[in-house]
């Protein structure tokens, strides 16, 4: 399948962005790390949201070996590399100096070997002072991953559950609101009974049923579990093939807080040791779309206020979010840069240069909500929660006139997919476009 390429930037600079890759990863690696390596990943997908992550890195590339090429192999060996967490680190550092780049002042990327400050900012005035920058990855928790894992483990219970008891069709609607934090006892609580809720809708919902009858479920005053269906959807949908929708939500882990704290604390160690009275200090902290950059902006007030020897005068949040416009269904990359001043340390007199090679821009927190595409109303708040959306929806195909079949397959909203099905003589083909599953940016 060809890449896909956006119509807002020249092939030219994508295909020299991707041959850079090419250059410094060798085919031969990419190809023996298509499925075990996120840029490998990413080098085996053709679709349009691969292309921008691909080119950004490729552009950081060029730019950076310009800067320091003896710095970027040292990342690029980390990138190889089996350990996850460094890759993603080295990821970002490289991505993010070459945002940084511009003439009124030098990058100078700290050596490999040096544990410490990641890159120093010298400006060409004497009228700034030298920046101490510290780069971070803020990474998904341990709760967040464990989120998703049993988030993936429900919805295959869902799948098999649906399919035993001859259910085409449903969509979900699950939240976790109990007085504590969300536990592995309150998911297999969850996973044991949601066969029987569905197996009682299915009986509610008999096939001569004219309007679906909703259901709700309760479990030990934690779980609130809604099952639907939807007059238009059913008309659309092969009875044949199961479709279905799941959303899951839960707040944040009552610790979720301390991964933040631990880069603050590391930044801050240090920047006692590197810094002095004459530099700034500077934390660029890396989010994952899972994690909310309001809600960081108050756990790092509130460390500040707990530590206010704290040496950093600002950190800068950055998060990449590919999002959608509801009004004409575009798609693009939003970058998002929150700054949050040190109440107790001079105010950062740095002049930043911040440049992406694509995307907007933006200072606020991306907005994410759950819309009920049905009539485009706002489901529940989730902000501070943790969410798993997957979904797939199998289109019958459509005839408009005698002879002429309409179909059409897209991304509905991330994690959700539509497909057409095409049906001959009790076989079944399944024509899908070339879209990701999830809207996860892998590295950006």
């Amino acid at each position: 399948m060809e890449r896909q390429y956006p119509s807002d930037i020249s092939q030219q600079l994508i295909d020299q962005a991707l041959e850079k890759i090419k250059v410094v990863f060798t085919s031969k690696w990419l190809k023996n790390s298509l499925e075990n390596h996120i840029i490998g990943i990413l080098w085996n997908r053709t679709d349009f949201i691969s292309t921008l992550e691909l080119y950004t890195f490729g552009r950081a590339l060029i730019i950076m070996d310009n800067i320091n090429a003896q710095w970027l192999k040292g990342q690029i060996k980390q990138i190889k590399g089996n350990n996850e967490n460094r890759q993603r680190g080295a990821f970002f550092e490289i991505i993010a100096l070459s945002y940084l780049v511009h003439s009124s002042y030098t990058i100078i990327p700290a050596p490999n070997s040096q544990a410490g400050f990641d890159a120093s900012l010298k400006p060409s005035s004497s009228n700034f002072p030298e920046t101490k920058l510290s780069i971070k990855n803020y990474g998904r928790s341990i709760h967040d991953r464990k989120f998703e894992e049993y988030g993936s483990k429900l919805e295959k219970t869902i799948q098999d559950s649906m399919k035993k008891v001859g259910l085409y069709y449903a969509e979900f609607f699950v939240v976790f609101d109990g007085s504590s934090s969300l536990m592995s006892e309150d998911w297999e609580n969850l996973l044991l009974k949601i066969p029987s809720f569905i197996k009682k809708f299915k009986n509610a919902n008999r096939t001569h049923n004219k309007i679906p009858i909703p259901m709700r479920f309760r479990i030990n005053n934690s779980w609130f579990i809604n099952i639907h269906q939807s007059s238009i959807k059913q008309l659309e949908l092969h009875q044949r093939v199961t479709s279905y929708s799941l959303i899951v939500s839960a707040p944040y882990h009552h610790n979720e807080f301390l991964n933040l704290y631990e880069k603050l604390d590391n930044a801050h160690a240090n920047f006692t040791k590197h810094s002095t009275n004459l530099t700034s200090n500077l934390i660029l902290i890396h989010l994952p779309l899972t994690i909310s950059m309001t809600q960081c902006e108050k756990w790092t007030k509130q460390y500040f206020e707990d530590n206010p020897g704290a040496l950093a005068q600002i950190v800068i949040f950055y998060q990449c979010a590919v999002t959608s416009n509801l009004e004409d269904s575009t798609r693009y990359l939003t970058h998002t840069f929150h700054f949050v001043q040190n109440p107790y340390q001079p105010l950062f007199k740095q002049l930043l240069y911040i440049s992406t090679p694509v995307g907007v821009y933006s200072t606020d927190s991306i907005p994410i909500q759950l819309i009920d595409r049905n009539n485009s109303t706002l489901l529940a708040p989730v902000e501070n929660y943790y969410i798993y959306q997957r979904g797939a929806f199998y289109n019958k195909l459509v005839e408009i006139e005698p002879g002429v079949h309409e179909m059409e397959t897209k991304l509905l909203a991330p994690g959700v997919r539509q497909f057409t099905i095409l049906e001959e003589k009790g076989k079944f083909l399944t024509i899908g476009g070339n879209f990701e599953l999830t809207d996860e940016l892998l590295i950006l």
